[in-house]
């Protein structure tokens, strides 16, 4: 069995509980492209919450779709929106991780090429068309919760969230929460003692590193193989979980199903 695909939304608190029209995620955004056609000048802006390519994206659909340059706030706890490194180098680590010597790196620099080339960065082409539009700005702030107040009869969001030990209350809107997605979504598909062992956040970092070059799980932790491309950037390459490398990770996994003419 494969596991494949990015899982659900990661959710940011809602307050009070509930489901709002007037806050999407990095799935319900799509569904919902046409609310962003003619918002009238006027409104408050629009908020994306998140620092990588699902904002990104978000953001790019927004100036494609929206009729009038409504300001939109890129928000994050970030100091700046940081663009990914795409050197020829980097590009080789993700297009073919044993020939770039993946598996001499540390687990400390695995971590730190990761996070500056594919976690809570845009692409350079994205980069490029968002700095020039001048209603696209930056907000630093930790988001804690998305408040729901009543106006004239209305529901709308305001993100609350501390930058520099300053709480702040940023009424918007619309909120598009997009910080990404969890790639151990499955674990709801499986029952007995590996749900809870996969449950543990520790348990799950083990098992990250420990990702068989097939793109298994360890097999003395689970039998029969289970395959999941999306975990195996520490253990065998930041390309597999972004499909970076789609011909060598179905090298992979099929090879030892496979006989060779």
């Amino acid at each position: 069995m494969v596991i494949t695909g990015p899982g659900p939304a990661k959710p940011i608190e809602i307050r009070p509980d509930g489901i709002y029209q007037r806050v999407l995620d990095g799935q319900t955004f799509w569904q919902n492209l046409d609310k962003f056609t003619d918002i009238p000048f006027g409104e408050e802006p629009i908020g994306v919450i998140g620092s990588g390519e699902t904002a990104a994206s978000v953001v790019i659909a927004l100036l494609q779709n929206l009729e009038n340059e409504i300001p939109i706030l890129v928000m994050n706890r970030q100091g700046a929106i940081f663009s990914r490194g795409e050197s020829y180098g980097e590009n080789r680590v993700f297009s073919d991780p044993e020939e770039a010597g993946w598996s001499d790196f540390s687990y400390s620099d695995r971590e730190e090429f990761i996070k500056r080339t594919d976690r809570g960065v845009f692409s350079l082409d994205s980069k490029a068309l968002i700095d020039g539009c001048r209603h696209v700005t930056h907000m630093r702030v930790d988001v804690e919760h998305i408040k729901i107040v009543d106006e004239f009869g209305e529901d709308r969001p305001r993100v609350i969230g501390p930058y520099t030990n300053v709480q702040q209350e940023i009424p918007l809107s619309y909120v598009i929460v997009a910080v990404g997605f969890n790639p151990w979504w499955f674990t709801d598909c499986i029952h007995g003692p590996l749900k809870g062992f996969m449950l543990d956040t520790d348990h799950r970092k083990i098992l990250e590193r420990d990702i068989e070059y097939d793109l298994s799980l360890p097999s003395r932790q689970v039998s029969p193989k289970l395959f999941v491309p999306m975990l195996a950037g520490y253990a065998q390459g930041p390309g597999f979980p972004n499909l970076s490398c789609l011909g060598n990770l179905s090298d992979r996994i099929l090879g030892a199903y496979v006989t060779a003419p």
